[in-house]
Parts: structure tokens; C-alpha cells; sequence
């Protein structure tokens, strides 16, 4: 839900069958002109090959990064990343930023991805109340395309 409230453009969710009265519903009335795919938890676990899932798993459109200067224009505390790979450590850094109302991450290139399923569910879905982008970031050339296809 948080990606929604935070304007990312939904594709399409797969929602376990028993939720569909409950969290499918909110999300159904928040967009109701997205496909909503549904089965029972067995068939989500064999389909994405985790049994961590927690009922809904929605696809996302990327929003396209803003650059160090848009998110540190009015920000009095920033937190900057440095080389952090692992994504769980990306996900709970993001989850203490938000805690400690940060009002911006700065992320170097080699850093993970926030938006990697298992930051998301390590920042609670934080990475999308925090304002973040990537410093000397230059996407290469394979990236610049899909970032087209995206659009």
C-alpha cells in the first residue's frame, strides 16, 4: 500500500485468495483498473518460489530517480550510504532513517537496490516515505533503455 500513497504506477498483483475481502479489497478500490491475479498461498509459494509472502505481492513501475540536488534542496538531515550491498542492511538503514525522520539518503552506485523485494520488506515499504536517489550514479547504457521502456 505504501507504494501506491507514494504514487509508484501498479502493473499487477497476485493476492492470496483469503485476502481478497480484506487487503484486496483496499487495494482494489485504490486501483481499480489494475489486474488483480488471486490463488491459493501453495500456488503463490510455487509461482515465486518463496514461502515468505505475506498475502499480496504487487508489480510497480519505477519512478525515475531525482537527482542529489532535488532531494537535498530543503533537507536538513541526510543520511549518506557508502558501499552498502546487502539488501537487508539497505532495508533496515531506510526503516531507521524514516524512524529518525531523515530527511533524505544519498546512496553511492555500488550500494543495493532499496527498491529490491527484500529491502521493501526488511524498510517495511519505508523507501517510499523517505526521499532517496543515488550520487555519482551514471546509468549505463542498458540501463538508460529500460528506463525508456518503462516510461
Amino acid at each position: 500500500m505504501r507504494a501506491i500513497e507514494a504514487g509508484y504506477e501498479a502493473i499487477s498483483f497476485l493476492i492470496e485468495r483469503k485476502y481478497l475481502e480484506t487487503d484486496g479489497a483496499a487495494i482494489m478500490a485504490k486501483c481499480p483498473d489494475v489486474p488483480i491475479y488471486s490463488s491459493e498461498l501453495d500456488v503463490m509459494t510455487n509461482l515465486t518460489g518463496y514461502n515468505l509472502i505475506k498475502g499480496v505481492l504487487g508489480l510497480f513501475k519505477r519512478k525515475p530517480l531525482p537527482s542529489p540536488e532535488e532531494i537535498v534542496k530543503n533537507a536538513r538531515r541526510i543520511a549518506v550510504l557508502e558501499n552498502v550491498t546487502n539488501p537487508t542492511n539497505v532495508g533496515a538503514i531506510m526503516r531507521s532513517a524514516a524512524a529518525l525522520h531523515m530527511d533524505a539518503v544519498l546512496l553511492t552506485p555500488s550500494c543495493a537496490d532499496p527498491l529490491y523485494r527484500r529491502s521493501i520488506r526488511v524498510g517495511v515499504g519505508t523507501m517510499f516515505q523517505v526521499p532517496w536517489t543515488y550520487i555519482g550514479y551514471v546509468p549505463s547504457p542498458a540501463v538508460k533503455k529500460a528506463m525508456r521502456v518503462m516510461d
